[in-house]
């Protein structure tokens, strides 16, 4: 069988655009809430972040509302397409992750203390969010930390990775409500909800997604799954955050890659170019221990085979010349 019928095999029986993204946001703000109303009304400790429950909440209870609602109307925001086994793996994933989530965390938020190499850098987190919030701009140097070179170096080149798409968007979350007079004076909760929370989900999610184009077996893909959450990579960015953090870009990049050589279409040609600028922003000392070497590596031994190599071409030629220059 030719790799474009068994490509074209698997991505049948999908199930309807409507079903699959409003399930996905049901699970999605079920986890929210989950850990949100957790850490709200049972943990009593002062090293509570108040503002991030409360987002945490609101975020869940708009995700939840909103897919019922389009569901209940057959709508949908976006047109994206799971199979019942792949919704399953989702929802297993969102289960697992949140156990994950609280058996690691608890101790930071319940102590307030950080140790290893995340208390040595949480000085990063904090001063550029704080900058960002107070100041309306990064912390450009950081006058208690006396390393020789101003704060930013670091902040960009180092294991915190301060240009990565997810503290990006932290920070563009800070600016904006600096600019609306909001003041933060409370940072560890959040630092927690980074390393232990977002962070590994993302991993996960990266893991799956890439195996999903790999293996076949849905025993081999929860297996899998199992893995990936409790997988060393996620325990060992509880100790040295941001070692592990671009290789998830790299994966999500690859995931596209293959995606795209499967649909052929604009969506995921759109999803190629946004997974490979979210792996080039966030280019540091750790992604060149991994993930520069990988990228290439997997590249090449995919298009060692000529059936293979032939589908990337004709993947390739399905989108005009123009839109390259985006890319």
């Amino acid at each position: 069988m030719s790799v474009e019928n068994e490509l074209a095999r698997t991505s049948q029986q999908p199930l309807s655009s409507t079903n699959a993204i409003n399930y996905i946001s049901l699970a999605v703000g079920a986890a929210l809430f989950f850990t949100g109303a957790f850490y709200q009304f049972i943990n009593d400790s002062k090293y509570v972040f108040p503002l991030l429950q409360l987002l945490c909440l609101s975020v869940s209870i708009i995700l939840i509302v909103s897919s019922l609602y389009c569901y209940k109307h057959n709508m949908a925001l976006m047109d994206i397409r799971f199979s019942h086994k792949a919704l399953i793996q989702f929802y297993i994933i969102m289960a697992l992750q949140s156990f994950w989530f609280y058996m690691t965390s608890k101790i930071f938020f319940t102590t307030g203390n950080l140790y290893w190499d995340n208390l040595k850098t949480y000085s990063y987190f904090y001063d550029n969010l704080h900058a960002l919030n107070h100041f309306g701009e990064p912390a450009w140097w950081f006058p208690h930390i006396q390393r020789g070179m101003p704060g930013y170096f670091y902040s960009l080149l180092g294991n915190m990775n301060c240009n990565s798409p997810v503290f990006i968007t932290l920070g563009v979350v800070f600016w904006l409500l600096g600019k609306a007079k909001i003041v933060i004076t409370s940072f560890q909760p959040l630092y927690v909800w980074y390393f232990c929370g977002i962070i590994p989900l993302l991993s996960t999610l990266s893991i799956w997604l890439f195996s999903r184009h790999i293996l076949r077996s849905s025993g081999a893909l929860c297996f899998v799954i199992i893995i990936g959450v409790f997988s060393p990579g996620n325990m060992f960015n509880i100790t040295d955050i941001g070692y592990f953090e671009p290789s998830i870009y790299c994966l999500f990049f690859l995931s596209a890659f293959l995606f795209f050589i499967k649909r052929r279409d604009m969506l995921s040609f759109w999803l190629l170019c946004l997974t490979a600028a979210a792996a080039c922003i966030a280019v540091n000392y750790p992604f060149m221990v991994w993930a520069i070497l990988f990228i290439p590596s997997f590249i090449i031994v995919y298009i060692l085979d000529k059936e293979m190599f032939a589908s990337a071409i004709s993947a390739f030629k399905a989108v005009k010349g123009r839109h390259w220059l985006i890319f």
